[in-house]
């Protein structure tokens, strides 16, 4: 216990938002990469399912490489996000948007805006957190190994 409460220290307030975050999105990702596996072991599946898995697979290490790095206060923690933000976005937007043109190109009209809306608000998110991954004086001293 004692052990846990001292990897915990000094990660607290929006970092450990921050922390909370991204681990939710490592596990809602990982079971996104465990379904992409399932379908194209269990059925034929189009290409765009194969693109959606390389994407999640590099998106799952480096979001996984970010929590783990925000557990141990490691300096390059920032820069790692960095990798996992592109990726992040790049399934965010194949997921979302060009998946959704190439596959159901008739129902567009209806999910094309709340899509959209989603993907711009992930992006301000990240883009958010990124900020105060590099700019904040706090986790600049948090993370000095």
């Amino acid at each position: 216990m004692k052990e846990a409460k001292k990897r915990l220290e000094g990660i607290r307030g929006w970092l450990l938002v921050i922390l909370l975050v991204c681990v939710y999105s490592a596990l809602s990702a990982s079971y996104l990469l465990v379904q992409r596996i399932n379908a194209i072991l269990t059925k034929t599946v189009a290409l765009g399912v194969y693109v959606s898995l390389i994407i999640l697979i590099i998106y799952c290490f480096f979001i996984w490489v970010t929590v783990y790095m925000i557990f141990t206060k490691k300096k390059k923690t920032a820069s790692i996000f960095v990798f996992a933000a592109i990726s992040g976005t790049a399934f965010s937007f194949w997921y979302f948007l060009i998946s959704q043109l190439i596959y159901y190109p008739s129902q567009i009209s209806s999910v094309l805006l709340p899509n959209l809306l989603m993907i711009v608000i992930n992006l301000a998110i990240t883009i958010t957190v990124l900020l105060y991954l590099k700019k904040s004086e706090r986790v600049k001293n948090t993370f000095v190994k």
